[in-house]
């Protein structure tokens, strides 16, 4: 699977750095992947609840995933990222 972001502006640079190293270095691409196709094949189809149950399975998904990688890099953010509150 390829992926182009757009990294031009500034801001981008710092929000993406570390999704493209995730990406790198997970397996959980595959399941993140199926996630977004089921969100956007629901939204196409005008099925907004759908959509968002697909949406609410990514989240909570992708969350576990994201934290361990971050912890296995050693990385201050995973502090903040592990200290937000969940929604249910």
């Amino acid at each position: 699977m390829r992926v182009w972001v757009d990294i031009t502006a500034p801001a981008h640079v710092l929000v993406f750095r570390p999704l493209i190293a995730l990406m790198r270095e997970s397996r959980n691409v595959a399941v993140a992947t199926a996630n977004h196709k089921e969100i956007m094949t629901a939204l196409r189809k005008g099925d907004l609840r759908a959509a968002c149950t697909a949406l609410r399975n990514n989240l909570r998904t992708g969350r576990e995933p994201i934290l361990a990688w971050l912890r296995s890099r050693g990385t201050s953010a995973t502090r903040q990222i592990g200290t937000t509150r969940q929604t249910k």
